[in-house]
């Protein structure tokens, strides 16, 4: 025992002396202490706590994609829930000393820290009482007001706190709040922030009644139409588009998602040309209530001429849909059915796959014995792809068409689907029992 355990120290001793390894320090001398990245800074240079908030916010671990299934992922996983855990406390406390050693109020230092304080807040103001809710909102005003130039971090908190207000459920101080704080982003003459006061002018609609809404998109729609588009409004006007139509107005979603992208393709910015479609699909799509749905194209998976005129003179259901898409795939069931129930009376269905490749497609189809159409419809936006022509920013969507080619509906799903299949063609028939 002894032999080998000497033979073992002479064989280290030798590869310390190979491959020159630093030998362990001795007892006199002081080990290596590792520093805590999470420890305020002994100091009450503002500058210097300034530097630490900015590496810890700059140097956020990555929050992991998939659960960690090996050391590696195991680790990074344990870094994050670390600095997730230690960073806002950290931060918080280091502003706090700012804020009580900083006298130069216009200093980097004394911005930054009151950001981050306000910045806290924002967790308590969606649960506080109205009073402190108010005294909170009055911070961030007396905040925004005196700063000599405003910035986008600025814009962002503004929106954490309108948001905080309208999930805490006072929406009138959320509506009332955005309005004091566009308007002093209006004001404030030396930001350079184009297009804040539009988009937060946009962020209205979300908390204002419905008795101001009205005007205020009327407001916002002439405002962005005399300002003519430009690449930083073009999102302003799609956010507003998008707005009328979750307000449930389609005739005026179809109509002012038209107007845009004709402005939109009449404009000398190539960029903003290229823009005309995402309003020009939803513009058509739309319209269609009402109106005959006149284009509809596509290669069917066998491979023959697709015909959407001899489809004339029955109800059929065009579904915009994926075999990847979950609520697509939950509401098969139901248009079978009311396939089963309707088709020998005239009701069809056109099928329109936004998969990326035929494959899953086609296995879908043969393991379901899918009867009706499908149609492939390509990567999108190419060229005659029927998503594109009719601006299909989610699936499942479906356009329901009566025996004249004319839309009835765009919302067709679930039991509405039945509901109006019995309108249209009459109340399901009763099968013969077997006598």
């Amino acid at each position: 025992m002894l032999r080998l355990f000497g033979s073992l120290t002479c064989f280290a001793l030798a590869v310390i002396i190979a491959v020159g390894v630093t030998p362990l320090a001795s007892a006199d001398e002081p080990a290596a202490v590792a520093t805590d990245p999470y420890a305020v800074p002994e100091t009450d240079d503002a500058a210097e706590l300034a530097a630490f908030i900015n590496k810890l916010q700059q140097n956020a671990p990555a929050p992991p994609r998939r659960r960690p299934q090996t050391d590696e992922e195991r680790a990074a996983f344990t870094r994050f829930l670390e600095h997730r855990n230690k960073a806002p406390k950290a931060i918080k406390a280091a502003a706090e000393k700012i804020l009580a050693v900083e006298t130069d109020k216009t200093s980097d230092a004394y911005r930054l820290a009151t950001m981050v304080t306000l910045g806290s807040r924002m967790a308590e103001l969606m649960s506080a009482p109205p009073q402190k809710q108010e005294a909170i909102v009055g911070e961030v005003r007396d905040y925004l007001s005196g700063k000599e130039q405003l910035e986008r971090d600025d814009v962002r908190l503004i929106m954490q706190a309108t948001q905080a207000l309208a999930r805490g459920g006072n929406r009138a101080l959320a509506a009332k709040s955005l309005k004091e704080f566009t308007a002093i982003v209006e004001k404030n003459q030396k930001s350079d922030l184009p297009g804040a006061v539009q988009f937060l002018r946009m962020q209205l609609l979300n908390v204002v009644p419905d008795e101001e809404k009205t005007q205020l998109i009327a407001d916002l729609k002439q405002e962005l139409v005399e300002g003519g588009l430009s690449q930083q409004s073009i999102g302003s006007a799609l956010e507003l588009c998008q707005a009328i139509e979750q307000s449930g107005d389609t005739e005026l979603a179809g109509k002012t998602y038209k107007e845009f992208g004709e402005l939109a393709q009449a404009s000398d910015d190539e960029n903003v040309q290229k823009a005309a479609r995402y309003f020009l699909g939803p513009g058509r799509r739309l319209s269609l209530l009402g109106n005959k749905m006149e284009v509809l194209q596509g290669t069917p998976l066998d491979g023959s001429v697709f015909d959407w005129e001899a489809y004339r003179g029955k109800v059929v259901l065009v579904d915009f849909w994926a075999t990847w898409c979950g609520p697509c795939v939950a509401e098969m069931p139901n248009v079978r059915k009311n396939y089963d129930l309707y088709h020998d009376r005239g009701f069809d269905v056109v099928g329109i796959s936004l998969d990326r490749s035929k494959a899953p497609l086609e296995k879908y189809i043969k393991d379901k014995d899918v009867p009706w159409v499908t149609l492939f419809d390509g990567e999108p936006g190419e060229a005659g792809s029927m998503a594109q022509y009719y601006g299909i920013r989610g699936i499942p969507t479906v356009i329901l068409v009566d025996r004249d080619g004319k839309v009835v509906s765009l919302k067709a799903r679930g039991p509405k689907l039945g509901q109006l299949l019995s309108e249209l063609i009459g109340p399901p028939e009763a099968k013969k029992e077997a006598g």
